[in-house]
């Protein structure tokens, strides 16, 4: 008896553990929750929880009462994405018609529409506070993005298209609450023109840029048919007419928009005409303009007249890099200008000053401005001494975009020029993929303005650009994701192909390879 009892004890302790340990046939795990799903870039906060909200054909997307054609867009993207990928083109109504017995899809800053602050207070979330920032809150039987402003609202709407999904039961969004703001300001692309890049330039400010939350557009339009050329222009140059309705586009999808003029080195689109060669500071090496030539501003001032009426930029880009890399600098006007320092300086300062009068502030690549020992490669000043000379004496509200290329560890030029009484610069980027990581990691701990993805796809800009420039296109993947996210996360790390998201965002290209 006394060995059964003792069995009996050490099999109910062995049942008792197995029991506790969760390992129990009769007491399975409980299923772990799914994990979030992918949304780039990559929200503050994004947490799910509970049963998917369902949509079907009587659910409607709920505006402001007295919505806009901007406050709109959001509602008019989700509308589009529905009706694209599931069938499902739902009503666009204002808040005072809304039926409150069907599913609500709402959209609005809470300060302006009374409905979505009254669902975010349901949920005891507060209104987002940042700039582009927004909230997604979703309940059992409605659904708020809640912007701070336009533009918060309008990423909202970026990230709900991302959360959308179907399964056997039809249309659904995850049960989510999304808490999201930009890491930096100011998030770029930068692009060249064509009488063919209109319909190309769409397509990325509406399939990519904005769908992946950048903000500002970069054009370089020197080879656009400007009236203050004349005939002087390539076949290929995209017409005003064009150049103003992408501008326009650009502005509706919430990104602004700078005009880009090379105005000192990288002049040849200019010198390469005879009619403008006398403008050339070495004649031999037709590359750069003289400063000391009172012809020079003659053509640039209309030029820059001309471009800001068809702009209304409040920041104009005047180039500035690379400008001793080919022919003599100084030459012509090395009487008045003895050193590239010298002439630099009083040139770009003469168009800053021409800028500033007109309201509008000056942009300016970084690198002549630095030394070789100051930043890794992409620094062209004369030496040291030439640089800090140079740094000390430009005007300091210049907005500086550093171009770091290289995937390297060191990023501190941005400081440099901040020691030097600038104030927080954009850093650039091109395709090196740890460069456009680690680069915009280093500008959000140091609070610079922003990113900006440059391009280097030929001149004339069109979707044929994707052929042989593809990782070029590619990197503005990676580019908002890290301007906007602020994520640690290496680029092989991702938990996505940014080719293949670039692919699925931009569609078929419309034209036949010659292979």
């Amino acid at each position: 008896m006394a060995i059964l009892v003792t069995r009996t004890i050490a099999a109910f302790l062995a049942l008792a553990a197995l029991l506790a340990s969760g390992r129990a046939e009769s007491a399975p795990a409980s299923p772990a929750p799914p994990p979030p799903p992918l949304v780039i870039p990559q929200p503050k906060r994004l947490m799910v929880q509970g049963p998917p909200l369902r949509l079907d054909a009587t659910a409607q997307l709920v505006v402001a009462d007295d919505a806009t054609a901007e406050d709109k867009l959001p509602a008019e993207t989700v509308r589009r994405e529905l009706a694209t990928r599931f069938g499902l083109p739902l009503p666009i109504v204002r808040a005072a018609r809304a039926n409150p017995a069907a599913v609500r899809v709402v959209f609005g800053e809470p300060r302006r529409m009374p409905l979505a602050a009254r669902l975010l207070r349901l949920t005891g979330t507060a209104a987002p506070s940042r700039p582009e920032g927004y909230a997604i809150q979703v309940g059992t039987s409605w659904l708020v993005v809640a912007g701070h402003d336009p533009a918060g609202t309008f990423y909202g709407a970026q990230t709900l298209c991302q959360l959308l999904g179907r399964d056997t039961g039809g249309a659904f969004v995850p049960a989510a609450q999304v808490d999201d703001y930009p890491t930096l300001p100011w998030r770029g692309a930068h692009l060249f023109l064509g009488n063919e890049a209109l319909p190309f330039h769409e397509k990325l400010i509406a399939r990519v840029f904005a769908r992946f939350k950048m903000n500002n557009l970069v054009l370089e339009c020197e080879q656009a048919k400007w009236d203050t050329l004349g005939p002087h222009v390539p076949a290929w140059a995209m017409p005003k007419s064009a150049l103003r309705r992408e501008v326009a586009f650009a502005r509706r999808y919430h990104m602004a928009v700078t005009p880009l003029v090379e105005s000192v080195g990288h002049m040849q689109w200019l010198l390469h005409d005879l009619a403008y060669r006398d403008l050339a500071e070495d004649p031999q090496t037709p590359y750069a303009v003289g400063p000391a030539n009172s012809q020079t501003y003659d053509l640039l001032f209309r030029l820059y007249d001309e471009v800001e009426d068809t702009f209304h930029a409040p920041v104009f880009c005047i180039g500035g890099d690379e400008v001793t890399e080919h022919g003599r600098y100084p030459f012509r006007s090395r009487g008045r200008y003895p050193t590239a320092a010298d002439a630099y300086v009083a040139h770009v300062t003469r168009l800053h000053n021409y800028l500033k009068a007109q309201g509008v502030r000056t942009m300016l690549w970084g690198d002549m401005l630095l030394a070789r020992g100051e930043a890794p490669g992409d620094a062209n000043a004369p030496s040291l001494a030439a640089a800090q000379w140079m740094r000390a004496r430009l005007p300091k509200d210049i907005l500086i975009a550093d171009w770091r290329y290289a995937g390297g560890d060191d990023f501190a030029s941005p400081q440099v020029f901040q020691s030097a009484g600038f104030g927080p610069v954009l850093g650039a980027t091109f395709y090196d993929t740890r460069a456009i990581a680690r680069f915009a990691q280093s500008l959000a701990a140091t609070h610079q303005e922003g990113l900006l993805q440059t391009t280097w796809a030929g001149y004339n800009s069109s979707e044929k650009a994707l052929l042989q420039y593809r990782r070029q296109f590619v990197a503005f993947i990676l580019a908002a994701e890290y301007a906007w996210s602020g994520r640690a996360t290496p680029p092989e790390q991702l938990p996505y192909d940014p080719d293949r998201v670039f692919t699925a965002a931009y569609g078929t290209p419309n034209f036949t390879p010659n292979f």
